[in-house]
């Protein structure tokens, strides 16, 4: 949990912003992680578990 902290609380804004951060360095995501077939499913299933509708674009 510390990255995210690191990233809220951090001035001025670490570069690149926008981009994946890991142990409050940039990273690259893992490969599932840029799958977005994948994405969409853990999405679809997380919202029909929290009985929550889907955001549309």
């Amino acid at each position: 949990m510390q990255t995210p902290v690191w990233l809220a609380g951090a001035s001025p804004t670490p570069s690149p912003s926008g981009g994946f951060s890991s142990d409050s360095q940039p990273d690259t995501p893992s490969r599932l992680a840029l799958i977005d077939a994948l994405a969409r499913t853990v999405y679809t299933k997380t919202a029909a578990l929290l009985g929550v509708e889907l955001l549309t674009r």
